[in-house]
């Protein structure tokens, strides 16, 4: 996401409901990292979503333990 002329690219997760149109303004990030990576993000079960970490691991600037009723998993 480029989030302004004076803030560098970041990666944001977040999640969206099934049928759920995605809005950046109505749907924030759980988790959220300085720099431009494609992640493996994987669905660990119904419950738990894996987010595997680069390496070396960037500045991050948010980083939740869950998502609603989903638990994050960082690797």
């Amino acid at each position: 996401m480029e989030c302004g002329a004076t803030v560098g690219l970041n990666t944001q997760v977040a999640i969206v409901a099934k049928g759920q149109t995605f809005r950046p303004e109505r749907i924030l990030p759980f988790f959220a990292i300085d720099g431009r990576y494609a992640l493996a993000v994987a669905w660990q079960d119904d419950k738990t979503l894996v987010i595997e970490m680069p390496r070396p691991a960037p500045r991050i600037y948010k980083k939740a333990d869950e998502a609603g009723s989903i638990d994050i998993l960082y690797r």
